[in-house]
């Protein structure tokens, strides 16, 4: 989904030039959502963890496989914006479920791609974000609140990051740069290149995100450069690129026999 996360998040224009504007850090967590800044609304925490259960229910997996459902996120610390999604994770122990944990990944991931895709669901017009998380994962957010204890596992704390704003620009440009190549190559027919070529974009963004956020967590350049082409659409171009250039390699003439 790209939606813009205005005041954080950077704007791409056009002319692929990238607009930095200072990140605003809020006051106080968000209030719509918030009880105070220890405890949650208690008629959107039932309503978050029934939507959890619902899904689980939904892919006819038990409940009794879970071991806690967490609010995450922005609106779970103080950058929140009213752009922000409600990121409800449900946490597993994916051994539980099979040995097989790479297939176990895959098919929860799947299973939530499809829920999201599905359903569009906003408590106080913010939507709701299912993901479905190995509890041997690292909490890399600065702010995580268990609605089953209903308490913060991680309390955010407030403060102001120091950005390198130039080397985001120049991480997400060069990024721009190389999914507008791409673009040249499916429009000249290469769909087998922009195959490949996509595979390999797609990997380094997911390497590049990940590092950054295990290393310097949500404000690392890295995260932030992700954020830009995500909000930018370029990530979606990238993933739509991919998707019809197989479907076009895929496909036969009708007068061919």
């Amino acid at each position: 989904m790209n939606k813009i996360w205005t005041k954080f998040l950077l704007e791409v224009k056009e002319n692929n030039e990238i607009d930095l504007p200072s990140i605003q850090v809020k006051d106080s967590l968000n209030m719509n959502v918030w009880q105070s800044e220890d405890r949650i609304k208690p008629e959107i925490s039932s309503r978050l963890v029934q939507i959890a259960l619902d899904f689980m229910e939904s892919i006819q997996v038990p409940h009794e496989v879970i071991v806690d459902i967490i609010l995450t996120g922005s609106l779970a610390n103080y950058n929140w914006t009213e752009f922000s999604d409600i990121d409800l994770h449900i946490l597993l122990n994916f051994g539980d479920v099979d040995e097989n944990i790479k297939l176990v990944r895959d098919f929860f991931n799947a299973k939530k791609s499809d829920w999201n895709k599905l359903h569009q669901i906003y408590i106080k017009d913010h939507e709701v974000e299912i993901y479905v998380q190995d509890v041997s994962e690292p909490h890399i957010s600065t702010g995580v609140y268990s609605l089953l204890e209903d308490e913060w596992v991680v309390k955010p704390n407030r403060f102001v990051p120091k950005i390198n704003y130039k080397n985001v620009e120049t991480k997400a440009k060069s990024l721009i740069d190389q999914i507008t190549r791409l673009e040249e190559m499916y429009k000249n027919n290469n769909y087998e290149a922009v195959q490949n070529v996509g595979a390999l974009i797609k990997d380094k963004i997911k390497r590049l995100r990940r590092c950054g956020l295990a290393e310097k967590g949500i404000y690392s350049i890295e995260n932030l450069a992700f954020k830009t082409l995500r909000n930018g659409g370029y990530i979606k171009k990238l993933f739509d690129l991919k998707r019809t250039a197989y479907d076009k390699m895929m496909s036969l003439n009708h007068n061919v026999v």
